[in-house]
């Protein structure tokens, strides 16, 4: 910086100005660039006596400087100040939302899920390579419903985990712009995707810290680039979705988890972004039948969001009731999302006892989704009143717990909003939403009472209300379901050893399976046993013991010679087809 006859120079590049006012300073400082601080120094330098045509020469070209050098970059820094000034959490969602998207793709071993958003030409879509990886053909859903078909790819970033799609649209899309600054550790940042498939899902947290491919190698991932760790909260399903500063810019990708840790998630940075675009614009699209399906084991990327390889840190067996009739009086309604392919099993707004005269009406419903691969791993519990003001619940801050039989569970993160609740009743009406995991679900509905409490409220769960959340868990699918590092393996109790089921109805069914073991006791050991077969035209006769009924086909084992032969069911006569369909019954008591 050279020094003027008075006064000081701040000497700043495009770079600064952006910096200082990306943070919305209401005040702009005079930036001077050094040709114009050079000139004013040279005209200080100059005798006031006898050089008057001279010094007015370098007065007009100074004067000239000073305006061609300061106008542009005051416009500069306040244009850079208005585009980086921060919206607020709904209006950020709502600006950026149109321009993101649900990918769904068929793999050669079955479907994939994931995220992306629209960039550049309005018609491509970024999303992570291990999304598309091994795919024939696929789609992306707006948050208005209309879809377009990838028509293929541009570009493709194995180690940096990025693709650029094709995707065929009746119209344009507004594009998202990538953010020309690197997010600094501890600024906010918002994702948007489909974690377990449930689209246009927002989520908040901070910048953890920004690594290096090299670093990410450390833990067996083949990567390369600039990642930003992140606490913001993504699952399977969200890979390729936006991560966004508080501007609606795209600062990176959201990709992958370390499931060895809390909370510890990675986003490919949005520089490494543009560099796979820059070389999008110079390719044609190509079928997403060229993309390399990721390894089986995938040895080198860990555990990516989205894939179906990842391997869980723990395994939780969830045991929930048997089917039977239950004992209440409230709906459970089934509702099938085409959009999102799930569907969702929920409880109708249960009335609560309570005794605090400032309510009109207390009530509480839960639900679960779940796809053809299993139910989610955590049940949605929304308490909701009608009250004579708003804000009778409280904040966010409050508490949510349930209160068992001999110990209590900790409903994570509720959230708080005042809307119109349906079932409910004439008022001001509020809610408070929360979850539970589905094993601490399944622990829920074996006990006899259940108290509901929100800071210093509190409401009974009997065990009408318990049957209801009884019968909404025995029409949950069984199978497996992941949740972070934790895998949900999730099983029905056989009837006769269910604890949630009445004395009466265990009795019964005890009796019933005793029956049934008796039975296939005897039916076993009569299939032991050798006995003489014929075919029904009698032309054909041995001596064998029965190995299997095989669909239509029996096989036998032959006495004489210990030879197996197959014969078909149809060609064996009568007093053989009585003998199956004996071993065909079905117990009863």
């Amino acid at each position: 910086m050279i020094p003027g006859p008075r006064g000081r120079f701040q000497q700043r590049g495009e770079d600064s100005i952006a910096e200082k006012y990306s943070q919305s300073s209401p005040h702009f400082d005079i930036l001077i660039s050094p040709r114009t601080v050079g000139l004013m120094w040279f005209y200080s330098q100059l005798p006031t006596q006898g050089l008057e045509p001279m010094r007015r020469i370098f007065g007009f070209l100074l004067a000239i400087s000073v305006i061609s050098g300061l106008v542009p970059q005051v416009l500069l820094a306040q244009d850079v100040a208005a585009k980086a000034a921060p919206l607020s959490l709904a209006d950020l969602i709502e600006k950026v939302e149109p321009s993101c998207v649900r990918v769904d793709v068929t793999q050669r071993d079955g479907r994939a899920i994931g995220s992306g958003f629209v960039v550049r030409q309005g018609d491509w879509v970024v999303t992570n390579y291990h999304v598309v990886a091994g795919s024939t053909k696929g789609e992306v859903s707006f948050a208005d419903g209309t879809k377009g078909e990838i028509e293929g790819y541009l570009a493709l970033d194995k180690r940096r985990d990025v693709a650029v799609l094709k995707v065929k649209l009746a119209k344009l899309r507004e594009p998202l712009n990538l953010s020309a600054l690197r997010p600094r550790k501890g600024e906010s940042a918002v994702a948007i995707g489909a974690p377990r498939g449930l689209s246009f899902t927002a989520s908040e947290g901070i910048i953890g810290a920004v690594r290096t491919g090299a670093e990410l190698r450390e833990f067996g991932n083949d990567a390369d680039g600039t990642w930003l760790q992140i606490s913001v909260p993504i699952s399977a399903g969200s890979s390729g979705g936006p991560l966004l500063n508080l501007s609606g810019e795209v600062v990176g990708a959201n990709t992958a988890s370390l499931a060895t840790a809390q909370n510890v998630n990675f986003a490919i940075s949005a520089a490494d972004i543009g560099l796979v675009l820059d070389q999008a614009a110079k390719n044609k699209v190509e079928s997403l039948t060229k993309i390399e399906p990721q390894p089986s084991s995938r040895p080198t990327r860990g555990p990516m969001p989205g894939s179906p390889t990842e391997t869980p840190a723990e395994t939780v067996v969830v045991k929930l009731p048997a089917e039977r009739r239950f004992g209440h009086k409230y709906k459970i309604g089934k509702e099938v999302d085409e959009f999102d392919k799930i569907t969702w099993l929920r409880t109708m707004w249960i009335p609560l006892r309570h005794n605090d005269a400032r309510l009109k009406t207390c009530g509480l419903r839960i639900g679960v989704p779940y796809d053809e691969t299993g139910p989610a791993p955590a049940i949605i519990w929304e308490l909701g009143v009608t009250s004579s003001s708003f804000a009778f619940l409280g904040g966010n801050a409050r508490r949510f717990q349930l209160l068992l039989d001999d110990k209590s569970v900790e409903l994570s993160e509720p959230k708080h909003k005042g809307d119109i609740l349906p079932g409910l009743g004439a008022g001001c009406s509020e809610r408070m939403t929360s979850i539970i995991r589905l094993d601490a679900f399944a622990e829920l509905v074996k006990a006899k009472v259940v108290k509901v409490r929100l800071g210093t409220l509190e409401f009974t769960l009997g065990n009408e209300e318990l049957e209801c959340f009884r019968e909404l868990a025995a029409n949950l699918p069984t199978g497996s379901t992941t949740a972070g590092d934790t895998q949900f393996h999730v099983e029905r109790y056989p009837l006769e050893d269910d604890p949630t089921a009445p004395t009466a109805i265990v009795k019964v069914a005890k009796a019933k399976a005793a029956k049934q073991r008796e039975l296939e006791a005897k039916a076993a050991e009569r299939s032991a046993e050798f006995r003489r077969w014929s075919s029904a035209d009698g032309n054909f006769t041995v001596e064998a013991q029965l190995i299997k009924v095989d669909g239509a086909n029996v096989q036998l084992k032959r006495k004489d010679n210990g030879k197996e032969l197959t014969v078909p069911s149809a060609a064996l006569g009568k007093a053989d087809q009585e003998f199956l369909a004996s071993l065909r019954e079905k117990a009863e008591p």
